[in-house]
C-alpha cells in the first residue's frame, strides 16, 4: 500500500472516531489543500490563499485551534511542513505530529478533543479499517513497530521542543 493511501485511511479513520467520539462542539475539517496541481492550478490556488505544509486535521475548540499532521510510522514530516507547524504555534495554534492511528488518536484525547475510552461501532471499525470484523488498531498494526524507524526521531525532537501544550482545562 502507497504511504499517501495510507496517510488518506489513518486520516479517514480519525474523522470517524472525531464524529463517534468527539467532544461536544468540536469543529475538524481536512484543509483540502494537498495533491499533485498542474503549475497553473497550484499558481491560482497560492493567490487565493492556500499554504502549502498545512497540516490535515484543524480542529477549533473552545475558541483554541489545534492542528495534527498525520504521517504513516515510516512517514516524515518535510522541511515545508515543519516551518509552517511553526508559523502556526507562533500564531497561538497547538500543532502535534503524530505517526500511526492510535498516536492520532491518543494526541486528539491529550487534548480533550475526543471522549476517553470509547470505541466506534462494530460497523464503523469495519469502515475504518477497510476489513469486516477487525478493529481500529489494525491499520496502525500493519505498519513497523514505532521504535524502528531512524527518522521520527528528529520530527520527536521538533515537536518536542515547544513543550507540552495547555489542557483545554486549564484555559480561562
Amino acid at each position: 500500500m502507497k504511504r499517501a493511501r495510507a496517510e488518506q485511511q489513518i486520516q479517514r479513520a480519525v474523522f470517524e472516531h472525531l464524529r463517534m467520539r468527539g467532544a461536544p462542539g468540536v469543529f475538524a475539517f481536512h484543509p483540502a489543500n494537498g495533491g499533485y496541481r498542474k503549475p497553473v492550478e497550484a499558481a491560482i490556488m497560492k493567490g487565493l490563499g492556500v499554504v502549502a505544509g498545512v497540516p490535515d486535521i484543524i480542529a477549533i475548540y473552545r475558541s483554541r485551534v489545534f492542528a495534527l499532521e498525520i504521517k504513516t510510522e515510516i512517514g516524515r514530516v518535510t522541511d515545508v511542513q515543519r516551518a509552517v507547524h511553526d508559523r502556526m504555534r507562533r500564531a497561538g495554534a497547538i500543532v502535534g505530529v503524530a505517526f500511526g492511528l492510535n498516536e492520532a488518536l491518543r494526541w486528539l484525547e491529550q487534548q480533550q478533543l475526543l471522549k476517553h475510552n470509547a470505541a466506534p461501532s462494530k460497523g464503523a471499525a469495519s469502515r475504518i479499517s477497510g476489513r469486516a470484523g477487525s478493529s481500529t488498531s489494525g491499520l496502525a498494526n500493519q505498519t513497523r513497530a514505532r521504535g524502528s524507524n531512524p527518522r521520527r526521531s528528529t520530527t520527536q525532537v521538533q515537536q518536542t521542543a515547544y513543550g507540552t501544550p495547555p489542557k483545554a482545562s486549564q484555559l480561562p
